[in-house]
């Protein structure tokens, strides 16, 4: 109930969809300098890595956007 309530106000629910948004870009970026941190990051790993690191950002950021966006639409 508390967070249908939250996204009746549409500049939350677009503060909320574009935080989401970027959590996934930012996951983007830090799964492939993490691996490269842990000294996991070799020439024939590069693109698993990269590929990995692109879905979980897919995943988490587009899952975030998008619970917002299906809550948003179950509030208004």
């Amino acid at each position: 109930a508390a967070m249908l309530a939250l996204f009746e106000r549409p500049d939350r629910l677009l503060l909320y969809t574009v935080a989401g948004l970027l959590v996934g870009l930012h996951l983007l970026h830090g799964v492939e300098s993490a691996s490269r941190s842990l000294g996991l990051h070799r020439p024939e790993r590069a693109r698993l890595i990269r590929r990995g690191g692109q879905a979980i950002a897919a995943l988490l950021g587009l899952g975030f956007a998008g619970l917002s966006l299906w809550l948003g639409g179950q509030a208004g």
